[in-house]
């Protein structure tokens, strides 16, 4: 009975150890898996940062233009130099949208569409 008894507890005492080790481990998988969530997570918030800025930034070079070409076509004698404040807004735009393109912040496609 002693015996039993001595081996029952020995077999209880090996598998607490076996279980809380694996729970220790489980632990520090939880915590390495968390912080490379919030890496992951703090990542988009960046790109998502960097994509409403060329949005933002695009479409008001786009807006700006638009206000221009309006006040241009109300006019009856256009001069060439109020057409090159448009073309310089253009170029803006397209060279914002550009280095988004490099950066990898927009798809090439997306990019394009924005240009067009």
């Amino acid at each position: 009975m002693l015996v039993q008894e001595l081996l029952l507890e020995s077999l209880a005492t090996y598998w607490y150890v076996v279980f809380t080790t694996i729970g220790l481990e489980y632990v520090n998988l939880l915590a390495q898996r968390q912080e490379q969530l919030i890496t992951e997570i703090v990542a988009a918030i960046f790109e998502l940062r960097a994509i409403h800025y060329v949005f933002t930034t695009s479409v008001t070079y786009w807006y700006q233009v638009l206000e221009q070409l309006d006040v241009l076509r109300k006019k009856t004698d256009a001069q060439p130099e109020e057409v090159i404040g448009i073309e310089k807004l253009i170029a803006e735009a397209y060279s914002v949208i550009d280095k988004a393109n490099q950066v990898g912040t927009l798809h090439r496609n997306t990019g394009t569409r924005r240009k067009s």
